[in-house]
């Protein structure tokens, strides 16, 4: 026997409101693990010291490639864009440190951060959770065509031979 299905727009109509609200919902879930996650962390660091535990901190912040020299955005970007946690702007700063930027020129390098994420929010590139900021889809996206070259002219990072 053979049978055959056909997909009406009804059909389609229907599976891609489906699909549009499991997306909404994992996304949902993925915001909130992240901000447990990254909650978890500081309190991990915080009990380590009250139990006089050696600090190792790394896992708290992103690892991130030097880059050729980029704006306070775009390193932002680039920062925010090799986690998929939250991270507050403290631990920003820290990641801007760890690339190689010098934020020697700003008098108070929170402040600069806040605004350049506050405007990025404005832009829908990132969104602030509590006290934290993620890279939405968008954010990502162009985070990663920056990284690669293809956006504001800027020649891709050099390959950095691996040890």
């Amino acid at each position: 026997m053979f049978y055959s299905f056909v997909m009406t727009e009804q059909n389609y109509q229907k599976a891609l409101e489906n699909a549009r609200q499991e997306l909404e919902r994992l996304l949902r879930e993925q915001s909130e693990r992240a901000v447990r996650i990254a909650t978890l962390k500081q309190t991990i660091a915080a009990l380590a010291a009250l139990c006089g535990e050696p600090q190792d901190n790394s896992d708290l912040y992103p690892t991130v490639e030097p880059t050729m020299s980029a704006g306070l955005t775009d390193a932002i970007r680039a920062v925010m864009e090799k986690t998929i946690t939250p991270l507050g702007a403290t631990q920003i700063r820290d990641g801007l440190a760890a690339q190689g930027f010098d934020l020697s020129e700003y008098a108070n390098e929170l402040a600069v951060i806040h605004n350049t994420l506050n405007r990025l929010q404005r832009q829908g590139e990132v969104v602030k959770m509590g006290n934290w900021w993620r890279l939405t889809t968008e954010g990502r996206l162009i985070a990663k065509a920056i990284a690669s070259g293809t956006m504001r002219g800027m020649p891709p990072p050099p390959k950095t031979a691996k040890k």
